[in-house]
């Protein structure tokens, strides 16, 4: 082994495109115990990126070098995914540059203009989106789009503003929504968009009607007058 470490130590330096020999572990290592019918041994998987491909080779505890050849064999590479397998995209692959990203105390390769995330903090971002895009649609149409659940409790809170045009009613609630959106920062919703998506004063007239009908029957089941 040791003849085996210098005849390469003394290729490298007739060929320094080849790389460098370390015997210290490489960040780009994880350790996993492979146990089969005999003791266990503790091995090293050396993962690598090569042109923008992927890939692992492992690195049992007895072995101190791994040839170049050896290390981009196709085998070692992962699989791409469906429609990537192609000269365009490798030239793609081959331009994407890298950054270290830290996931707690350890460390990996991300191609730039990508973020790596805790599955939770993804999962977080993703519902955020969710309810922003619900936004977005709500007020994105040419009428009002709230349910008849929703449109309740407009007319139970709006039914407070006793002595209130329905006129005056109606741009309260444009007014607080269009602060609302500021605060969040969803400018791009517009007050053309607002006035489009709130139930019109007409609307709000016909809501005070049904949630005195609904109040109305609610009572008389209560009292099982009907």
């Amino acid at each position: 082994m040791k003849q085996a470490e210098e005849e390469y130590r003394a290729l490298l330096q007739s060929n320094p495109s080849l790389g460098s020999l370390s015997t210290r572990p490489s960040p780009m290592m994880d350790y996993s115990n492979d146990s089969n019918d005999g003791p266990v041994h503790l091995d090293t998987m050396l993962r690598f990126i090569y042109k923008g491909r992927a890939g692992e080779i492992p690195l049992p505890s007895t072995r101190k070098v791994v040839l170049v050849e050896e290390l981009l064999d196709s085998s070692h590479f992962k699989e791409l995914p469906e429609g990537t397998d192609n000269e365009k995209a490798d030239e793609m692959r081959e331009r994407r540059g890298y950054h270290v990203s830290n996931f707690g105390v350890s460390q990996g390769w991300t191609p730039n203009g990508s973020t790596n995330n805790a599955s939770n903090k993804q999962s977080t971002k993703e519902d955020s989106h969710a309810i922003v895009t619900a936004i977005r649609d709500l007020f994105g149409g040419k009428q009002c789009k709230f349910d008849e659940e929703s449109l309740r409790y407009f007319a139970a809170f709006t039914s407070q503003a006793y002595g209130a045009s329905d006129e005056a009613v109606e741009m309260i609630i444009a007014g607080w929504t269009k602060a609302l959106f500021h605060q969040v920062g969803l400018d791009d919703i517009s007050a053309r968009d607002i006035a489009n998506g709130l139930p019109s004063k007409s609307l709000l007239a016909r809501l005070e009607v049904r949630l005195a009908a609904d109040c109305l029957a609610t009572r008389l089941m209560d009292h099982g007058d009907y």
